[in-house]
């Protein structure tokens, strides 16, 4: 018996800095992601909140709606 395995690593890291949300949810749709796939996406993307940080002094915290998380230097 033969068994295969795949995976499939995608780097979204600048793909999507300037994307709508809405959009990019509607276009996975189009091409075909359903089920588990979209809710992963939906999830990821829904209610991101963003803020500045810098020694330890805050901005205000927004709800992200355009481009995708990205993790630099500091978390």
């Amino acid at each position: 018996m033969i068994t295969a395995c795949a995976g499939v690593f995608i780097d979204l890291s600048k793909a999507f800095d300037t994307i709508d949300h809405t959009v990019l949810l509607t276009k996975v749709q189009h091409y075909g992601i359903r089920g588990i796939t979209l809710d992963w996406f939906k999830n990821y993307l829904t209610n991101r909140i963003q803020f500045v940080s810098i020694e330890h002094v805050s901005s205000t915290h927004t709800v992200s709606r355009v481009g995708v998380k990205h993790l630099s230097g500091r978390v």
